[in-house]
C-alpha cells in the first residue's frame, strides 16, 4: 500500500517558499525552497525553485524556519492514538513521530485473558481508549494503528512488563534460563514484527523484580534483532550513579545499545551528582558502548500515582495491590516506609524525596474525587482531615489505582547540564488527562523558545539535530530526520521569533505559539497553527 493510499488523505504537492532550512544535520540554517510531492521531499532548492508553481499549494515561509518533523523519544500515546480527538497536543508542537511502549508498560503482546488486569494497571499511564482492545500480538496492534490511521508516525518498544508477566506472572520472583528463553522468543517475534527495541521501567512492577542478569539475557535477543534497550533506571535520585552503572553492565554484557529514559538527578540534596553522572556516560561512550538518553525540558515528572508505593505492594498484580491498600497491617507498613528517609535503601522513595507538597494529582478516573485534580497531597490531606500518606492510600483505593501525578524534583537550572550533552535527545513523556503535565503539549516549543532563543543554551541547529536526525539515527530510521530530497515529508515550519510553550502547571492544555505548519508524510496536519484533522501517520519499522 502506498503512502498516498493510507487513510485516503491527500499527499499532494506543496511549495514551501522563502524559509530558512535548518536541515537536522547540525548545519547552520540556509535559505531555500522545499518542494513536496506525493509524501516525499522532492527538492530542496537554494536560490530559486525549479518547478512550475501551477498545481502546487504554496506555503509562505518567509522569515520562518523549516525543519524536519520532531521525534518524541518518550511518549505514552499507545492508546491515545485511537482517540477520536487524536493527539493534537503533539502535532501542535511539531511532533511527527512518537516512540511508544515505554517504561516496560504497554498493550502488546498481551493475551486477551490478561487485558482486564492490564487495563486497570495501565489506565493511569495510557488512559482508557479505546473501549475494547481487539489485538493480542504486536502485529495485530500495529494493524489496528495503521487501520485508523494515526495522526503521527509511531515506533514501538517491546514492553518488559507484559512479557515477564506472561512467563512468570506478576509476583516478585527471579527468572531462570528457561523462562528467559521463553521471554526471548517473545522479543524475537516482536522485533520481527517491526518493533525497534525493548523497554523496561525499573520502578514499575513487575519490571522492577528483574535483576541485571535477566536484563542482560533479554537484551541479547534485542541486540540480535538490531534493536536498542530503553530503561527508566532503578533510581534517579540518591543512587542514580549506581543505577547507571547497573545499566552500563547490562549494555556491556548484552552488546545492546543503551538509551536512558528522561535522564535526571532528582531532589535538591542530590543535584551535586550531575557532573559525576554525565562523566560516567562519557566514560561509557569512550569505552565503546553505544549510550544515549532523552530529556524533557522541565524539572518535574509525571506518572501513575501508585508509583509512590513501595514495590512489594504491587506484587501479585492489580487486585493484590488493592487488597493491600485495604489491609490495616499493610497500610501501617506503607506509612512507615513512605515517611522514612528518602536516602535509605536502593529503591527510590519519591514521596519522601520532596514531601507531599511536591506531589500534585493530575488526574483521577472518578467524578466524586475530581476535586483533587490540580491539588498537592498536602492540600488534599488537609481537606480530608488525615495524614498525607493516609489520604494517598485512600485515594488510590477509591480510584482503583486510576490516578496520575506530577512530582516536582528540581529547578530549570538542573536540566541544563544534560541538555548540553551530545548524547541527549528530546522527548515529552506526556500523559493525557484533564490536567496533564505541561510537557504533554509544550516540550519542543519550550526548548526552542526558552532554552534556544531566550537563554542560548543551544543553537537552533544543535537543538533541531537532537530533536530530529539524532533521534532518527537512534531509531534506525533512514528515511526521515533530515530535510533532504528523497526523505519522507515530515516537516515543521515555525517562527523562531515568537515560538514558545504557553502551557503551565495551572493551565497545562494551552497550545503553544509559533508552530505554523506541520506535515506528516506529506499530509498537511497543521495549517496556520490549526489542526486540519488529517491523519497522515503510520507505524514505522514494520516495512
Amino acid at each position: 500500500m502506498s503512502d498516498k493510499d493510507r487513510g485516503g488523505y491527500d499527499r499532494g504537492r506543496y511549495w514551501i517558499r522563502g524559509g530558512f532550512v535548518v536541515d537536522g544535520t547540525g548545519a547552520e540554517p540556509f535559505r531555500a525552497d522545499v518542494i513536496l510531492r506525493d509524501g516525499d521531499i522532492a527538492e530542496v532548492v537554494r536560490g530559486g525553485v525549479t518547478v512550475d508553481p501551477e498545481g502546487y499549494e504554496v506555503v509562505d515561509a518567509e522569515g520562518r524556519m523549516v525543519a524536519p518533523g520532531f521525534i518524541d523519544m518518550h511518549s505514552h500515546s499507545d492508546l491515545a492514538l485511537f482517540r477520536p480527538e487524536g493527539v493534537g497536543p503533539k502535532l501542535l508542537q511539531g511532533v511527527t513521530t512518537e516512540v511508544l511502549g515505554q517504561d516496560g508498560l504497554s498493550v502488546a503482546p498481551l493475551p486477551e485473558e490478561d487485558h482486564e488486569e492490564w487495563r486497570g494497571k495501565l489506565t493511569g499511564l495510557l488512559g482508557e481508549e479505546p473501549a475494547e482492545w481487539n489485538w493480542e500480538s504486536v502485529t495485530e496492534y500495529f494493524d489496528a494503528l495503521d487501520a485508523i490511521p494515526p495522526e503521527v508516525n509511531a515506533c514501538y518498544l517491546l514492553p518488559h512488563g507484559p512479557i515477564r508477566a506472561a512467563v512468570v506472572g506478576t509476583e516478585d520472583v527471579p527468572t531462570d534460563a528457561a523462562a528467559r528463553r521463553e521471554m526471548g522468543a517473545m522479543i524475537r517475534e516482536g522485533m520481527a514484527a517491526g518493533a525497534v527495541g525493548f523497554s523496561t521501567g525499573l520502578i514499575y512492577p513487575p519490571c522492577s523484580y528483574a535483576d541485571r542478569e535477566e536484563l542482560a539475557d533479554l537484551n541479547r535477543y534485542t541486540a540480535e534483532a538490531g534493536g536498542f534497550f530503553v530503561v527508566h533506571m532503578r533510581n534517579e535520585s540518591h543512587r542514580v550513579l549506581d543505577s547507571f552503572e547497573e545499566m552500563r553492565w547490562v549494555a556491556r554484557e548484552s552488546g545492546c545499545p543503551l538509551h536512558i529514559s528522561h535522564l535526571k538527578v532528582a531532589g535538591a540534596a542530590n543535584k551535586g551528582l550531575w557532573p559525576d553522572l554525565l562523566a560516567a556516560i562519557d566514560d561509557a561512550r569512550e569505552e565503546g558502548l553505544d549510550v544515549t538518553f532523552d530529556q524533557y525540558p522541565y524539572a518535574a515528572g509525571s506518572t501513575m500515582l501508585d508509583a509512590l508505593l513501595p514495590k512489594w505492594v504491587h506484587a501479585g498484580g492489580f487486585e493484590s495491590t488493592l487488597a493491600r491498600l485495604a489491609d490495616g497491617d499493610s497500610r501501617r507498613m506503607i506509612f512507615e516506609e513512605l515517611t522514612g528517609n528518602e536516602s535509605d535503601g536502593e529503591a527510590e522513595n519519591m514521596y519522601a524525596r520532596g514531601g507531599p507538597e511536591e506531589v500534585m494529582v493530575a488526574w483521577v478516573k472518578g467524578q466524586e474525587n475530581a476535586w483533587v485534580i490540580g491539588k498537592n497531597l498536602q492540600e488534599i490531606a488537609e481537606e480530608m482531615d488525615k495524614p498525607p500518606v493516609e489520604a494517598l492510600m485512600d485515594l488510590l483505593l477509591e480510584e482503583r489505582l486510576a490516578a496520575t501525578m506530577i512530582s516536582f524534583w528540581g529547578t530549570d537550572e538542573d536540566i541544563i547540564p544534560a541538555m548540553k550533552h551530545p548524547a541527549g535527545l528530546a522527548c515529552t513523556d506526556g500523559i493525557y488527562g484533564p490536567h496533564p503535565h505541561p510537557r504533554l503539549g509544550g516540550s519542543f516549543p519550550r526548548i526552542l523558545g526558552e532554552f534556544v532563543r531566550d537563554r542560548g543554551v543551544l543553537t537552533p541547529a544543535a537543538a533541531i539535530k537532537r530533536m530530529t536526525s539524532a533521534s532518527a539515527e537512534r531509531l534506525g530510521l533512514t528515511d526521515r530526520g533530515v530535510v533532504e530530497a528523497g526523505r519522507a515529508a515530515d516537516l515543521v515550519v515555525y517562527d523562531p521569533e515568537i515560538i514558545e510553550s504557553r502551557a503551565t502547571y495551572a493551565e497545562p492544555l494551552t497550545p503553544p505559539r509559533g508552530i505554523e505548519h506541520v506535515f506528516v508524510n506529506g499530509v498537511h496536519a497543521v495549517e496556520d497553527g490549526r489542526l486540519t484533522g488529517s491523519r497522515g501517520g503510520r507505524v514505522l519499522g514494520r516495512d
